[in-house]
């Protein structure tokens, strides 16, 4: 499997070590996964038992990967290996353990679009707009990733602690949760009961990509080992990535590195990508101040020189047309598989320019940002959103007594999302211990009035229509129904379910969509081109990757109103999302950039930055493009691109 001793001595002292805590960093490319599944199959050998070894990752592709290989392995027991993500370790855990229920929750996890609804039930408190709930709701959540706090939130003064008293009523109501609640509820659940059985149940412990766990995260997997667990640790600061999107906490394996007596190990030779890759994402990374090892990550003697293009367009839309015509002249001289090129975009509407591009090509090309079709949007766009609408029906459909989705679809169609009148329908089930669907039941059966709550019981009405209409369809028949082949908003609903079962349920349907929708991943084995940004591409290879769109404020994105560290800091991240960009390629790396887009685009993503001309906005090149080093080569222009 080694091509060449050193890496070979890397693994192997890796491997050997009957060390009880291990740290290992790996730099991109250098065999962690290897690693980790030989230490396994050293202990197996040794006859330890594999039903107590749990491997933590940090997708659920990755977690199918290992139980895959070590599967393959061949040796006995291998399959009672726990790998799994660490949210569903814990979904699993606060089920079995009816901790949920003790404080009269449900895993039913809220959407993002569903905040929004939320927080509009949220504003009579008095306690600001929209915008100002949704950073109380961040603060919160941010505390607990943070463990700021080991109790929901952080109630510092009588505002906050309205917010979060409301916050969990209306959750506690609904049957819901909020995703960052998950860690923290099973981290005061451990805490306080360490003679359970999970916390004795793992002799062995393996966590992947450590340096993209929050704090809580971190914490909670100590706990996990605390009666004594072997704890192999693996990661890499330089691709830290997740810090502002998830509060990732990469000092968290510096911290944990220095736990150990014999000191971290390493993993720095990369056999992925080309030499003159591994230069210029070198010379990138060096620019962070702030890493917490020493690297000095090398490539196998025998790895030669990959092609590196950096070129320039003058517009948006001669970059798209210039990429797609790379790409179909690269699958029709069959220089590189068409499953093997990913194109990485800070801009998913850029991404989807490409994708519609290719297909008019004939080229077969799948966008991966399918989790922003439910993301939140204005109020004035929730009329319009046809798509979220669709969804919520299907959850119906799926879950009759859904509250979260009924709230939604009472919501739809109105500027105020009809919140007063909600309130009145909550506070009568509030004051009557009544479930709302009963009470809503009663309404139009006559057995009771409840004042001003005529366009809540309309839309009841609507969806009781909408139900019955659907609910005999299965398959097909219900996603054509729910998901129309002539609407452009369906498409990526549809992609996901193309292969769908004739005699599939609602249920089944909603949970496909709802695991990609929640967990979404990027398959690895296709026959496709893969689009997505740069934070999907972690983890992935292939041998042809074109990073587009590589201009100042979407490569670094930038927040205008950080400052001082907090500035510094998302800098950093930005180049460290960029280096694990260039080091996903094992041949050829194309980055491109262009000179102006079409305004209204551009202020999209840059609100109030640039100066207009003539309906377009004038950019200029990432600052990363100089940070690469004197062995990058020259920017060229795309009107003298050769390919």
């Amino acid at each position: 499997m080694w091509k060449d001793g050193i890496r070979g001595n890397e693994a192997l002292d890796i491997i050997s070590t009957n060390d009880e805590k291990l740290c290992v960093i790996a730099g991109p490319g250098t065999g962690k996964t290897f690693a980790l599944k030989k230490r396994i199959e050293k202990l197996l050998e040794e006859g330890k038992d594999p039903s107590r070894m749990l491997v933590v990752t940090f997708s659920r592709i990755a977690a199918l990967d290992i139980k895959k290989e070590l599967l393959e392995l061949g040796l006995k027991g291998s399959e009672k290996i726990h790998a799994q993500t660490l949210h569903s370790f814990c979904f699993s855990l606060l089920n079995k353990e009816g901790v949920l229920q003790s404080i009269g929750r449900d895993t039913r996890i809220l959407l993002e679009y569903e905040e929004k609804f939320m927080l509009n039930d949220l504003l009579h408190l008095g306690l600001g707009s929209i915008t100002e709930l949704e950073e109380r709701l961040s603060a919160f959540e941010t505390a607990w990733a943070r463990l700021q706090t080991e109790e929901p939130g952080w109630p510092n003064n009588k505002k906050d602690r309205i917010f979060q008293k409301n916050l969990l009523d209306w959750l506690n109501f609904h049957d819901c949760m909020i995703i960052g609640e998950i860690i923290p509820e099973t981290y005061k659940y451990i805490r306080n009961n360490p003679s359970s059985f999970v916390s004795t149940n793992y002799d062995y412990i393996f966590i992947d990509e450590y340096q993209d766990l929050n704090k809580a995260e971190q914490k909670l997997l100590e706990l996990l080992a605390q009666n004594g667990a072997s704890v192999m640790v693996i990661g890499d600061d330089d691709q830290s990535i997740f810090e502002s999107l998830r509060h990732a906490h990469p000092e968290g394996i510096l911290e944990y590195s220095k736990q150990i007596s014999n000191g971290y190990k390493s993993l720095n030779t990369c056999q992925r990508c080309p030499q003159n890759v591994v230069d210029i994402a070198t010379e990138l990374i060096s620019n962070n101040d702030i890493r917490y090892f020493t690297k000095d990550l090398e490539t196998i003697p025998e790895k030669a020189n990959g092609k590196i293009t950096l070129i320039q367009w003058r517009s948006l839309d001669e970059e798209v047309r210039g990429i797609v015509e790379y790409i179909k002249k690269t699958i029709v001289e069959e220089t590189t598989d068409i499953g093997k090129i990913l194109v990485l975009s800070p801009s998913r509407d850029v991404g989807f320019m490409i994708r519609e591009k290719l297909n008019e090509n004939n080229i077969k090309a799948l966008c991966f940002y399918t989790e922003q079709e439910l993301k939140k949007g204005t109020i004035k766009k929730w009329e319009k959103s046809e798509h979220k609408q669709a969804f919520t029906l299907l959850t119906l459909l799926a879950h009759p007594k859904d509250k979260v989705a009924l709230r939604s679809w009472l919501g739809f169609g109105s500027n105020n999302v009809r919140a007063p009148s909600y309130k009145i329908l909550r506070d009568y089930c509030y004051d009557e211990s009544e479930d709302i669907f009963n009470v809503l039941e009663k309404i139009i059966n006559e057995e009771i009035n409840i004042p001003r709550l005529t366009p809540i019981v309309k839309e009841y009405i609507k969806l009781k229509k909408s139900i019955n209409e659907l609910k005999s369809l299965k398959g097909q028949e219900l996603v054509d129904k729910l998901f129309p082949e002539d609407k452009e908003w369906s498409n990526l609903f549809r992609s996901i379910l193309n292969d769908v079962d004739t005699n599939s349920s609602a249920f089944e349907i909603f949970e496909e969509l709802r695991k990609e929708i929640t967990q979404p991943e990027v398959p690895i084995n296709v026959d496709y081109v893969r689009i997505m940004s740069l934070h999907k591409s972690k983890g992935l290879t292939a041998d042809l990757v074109i990073i587009t769109s590589c201009v100042d404020y979407l490569i670094p994105f930038r927040k205008r109103d950080l400052r001082g560290d907090d500035r510094k800091r998302q800098l950093e991240e930005q180049r460290r999302l960029f280096y694990v960009g260039i080091t996903r390629t094992t041949n050829i790396l194309v980055i491109s950039s262009f000179l102006q887009w079409p305004s209204e685009l551009a202020y999209k993503y840059v609100p109030n930055l640039m100066r207009r001309g003539g309906g377009f906005v004038r950019t200029r090149t990432s600052p990363f493009i100089f940070e690469l080093g004197s062995k990058a080569p020259k920017v060229i222009s795309g009107d003298t691109w050769t390919f």
